[in-house]
């Protein structure tokens, strides 16, 4: 099992969804979250009340549980796929300098959402542990490179609002845009994240490679399967 290596300390656990009972967790919580709460995707279209596309068959998902409250919260997924066929390239021209070769393997950071009830009470435990919206990101982030990078993938893209990369970049994270601004969904833009020559491109200076490892050095996830026999998987009441 992978365990927590740093000093500082998450409100939260992330869990590689790789078993069919925590795959539908992940899914019934896009549901709710992206056609109950957002109304991104009609809800009509998902009968079972577990919403999936069309590149969740290349994906890896994962979930994000608040350990207080013992409770999924949130979930992301991390789209596994030649360079051309990511989401992000039927919804922005990245420039050629941001491009990878025909048929490069790549990632797409997608589906970061956290269920609307929970936000309200994020960062409101006790002092000593680190749930914030921040923390929230800090771990989803550092799961998605420490997945890539076991799997040789060295490049991460993601369209999302410039809110979220500002977070990022407050972990010392280089996000250079890669194209201009798109419409969907609200303005998004697109991002890249460079893990060739770990740690030297993706951060901004050596003063941030400590930091980064300081504070969490990874957040290590744990995988469903490891848990189901010993943890009860429940869904969101």
């Amino acid at each position: 099992m992978h365990r927590h290596l740093n000093h500082h300390i998450t409100g939260y656990d992330v869990v590689l969804a790789n078993t069919e009972e925590s795959k539908n967790i992940h899914f019934n919580l896009r549901y709710q979250i992206y056609c109950i709460e957002k109304g991104y995707e009609e809800a009509s279209k998902f009968k079972d009340e577990l919403e999936k596309d069309e590149y969740d068959d290349r994906s890896a998902h994962f979930l994000i549980k608040h350990r207080a409250g013992n409770q999924w919260i949130g979930v992301f997924r991390m789209i596994i796929s030649n360079y051309e066929d990511l989401p992000i390239c039927k919804s922005t021209h990245a420039s050629h300098f941001h491009q990878v070769g025909p048929h490069q393997i790549a990632a797409e950071f997608s589906r970061l959402a956290i269920i609307r009830p929970f936000q309200k009470l994020a960062g409101k435990t006790q002092h000593a542990v680190d749930d914030s919206d921040m923390c929230i990101i800090f771990n989803a982030v550092s799961v998605g490179i420490e997945y890539c990078r076991k799997r040789g993938v060295d490049k991460i893209y993601f369209l999302c609002r410039r809110s979220l990369t500002k977070v990022v970049n407050k972990m010392g994270i280089k996000t250079p845009q890669i194209g201009n601004k798109t419409e969907y969904r609200g303005t998004r833009y697109p991002y890249r994240l460079d893990l060739s020559d770990f740690p030297h491109k993706l951060f901004e200076n050596q003063h941030a490679v400590q930091a980064f490892h300081r504070k969490n050095g990874y957040i290590h996830y744990f995988q469903a399967s490891e848990l189901e026999g010993r943890q009860t998987l429940k869904a969101v009441a």
